[in-house]
């Protein structure tokens, strides 16, 4: 789908053809029809690229997390597909904690990676409610959102505290 940007860029194209065909610029042909190329392969490699995908999320800071804490949350893509795109920005719906998102970025390969961090967690279940992943060009013209299977959930313990001697002998 087309971005707001590359609705402009293609109206923009259209526009600069017309005036060139109409007052006979022809320097204007290559601008008009590099504008038109542009929105249109930057619509189909987001078709191409939009394919099946994997999250995993992991390395919650340690074996137990416990209320209070900053919780670290590793986000990691399985990619697919053959053309990666330039750009994704995965929105994480956590239960009671709102809405996260992170960029994620990666090597060539067929795995991209972020983090982020939920402050202060108080003790509970999380569950992770909806994921979201919106993928787009370099340019910004062309866009597509995906929504992953959501599964699992962040358990917080109670903050355990030593009470030392609490009856006497006597």
């Amino acid at each position: 789908m087309l971005t707001s940007r590359g609705r402009l860029a293609l109206a923009l194209g259209a526009v600069l053809y017309l005036a060139a065909w109409a007052f006979g610029a022809v320097a204007l042909y290559p601008v008009a029809v590099g504008l038109v190329l542009a929105a249109g392969l930057a619509r189909t490699w987001i078709q191409l690229a939009a394919r099946p995908m994997r999250l995993t999320r992991g390395n919650w800071g340690g074996s137990e997390r416990t209320e209070g804490e900053d919780v670290p949350v590793d986000l990691e893509l399985a990619y697919e597909g053959r053309l990666l795109p330039s750009q994704v920005t995965v929105t994480d719906r956590v239960a009671r904690l709102g809405e996260r998102e992170v960029v994620l970025a990666g090597r060539p390969g067929r795995k991209l990676r972020g983090r982020y961090v939920v402050s202060n967690v108080a003790r509970g279940r999380y569950r992770f409610e909806e994921t979201r992943i919106v993928l787009e060009d370099p340019f910004g013209l062309a866009s597509a959102e995906l929504r992953l299977e959501s599964t699992g959930a962040l358990l917080v313990y109670p903050r355990l505290v030593d009470l030392g001697d609490l009856f006497t002998e006597t």
